[in-house]
């Protein structure tokens, strides 16, 4: 048999995230857990004012660096 790498190609999962505390860790938690790889996982906050930010933290500490936060995008529909 020939040895041939078959690799797999790279998966982006972005998840954007504003004041979604309680919806944010699992999300995270299902693009983690999938069984592919490779995976990468980028999270991005909009200047989440509830403890989004604290858990997004928590996990990127324990599954690796993921997070792009930023004080404010500018715009807000109204």
């Amino acid at each position: 048999m020939n040895d041939i790498n078959y690799q797999q190609p790279l998966v982006t999962v972005a998840i954007s995230c504003y004041n979604h505390q309680d919806y944010i860790e699992p999300a995270i938690l299902s693009v983690s857990r999938q069984t592919y790889s490779p995976v990468e996982l980028i999270v991005l906050d909009d200047g989440s004012s509830d403890d989004s930010v604290s858990r997004i933290r928590k996990l990127s500490d324990q599954y690796g660096s993921f997070l792009k936060h930023r004080k404010t995008w500018g715009y807000r529909p109204r």
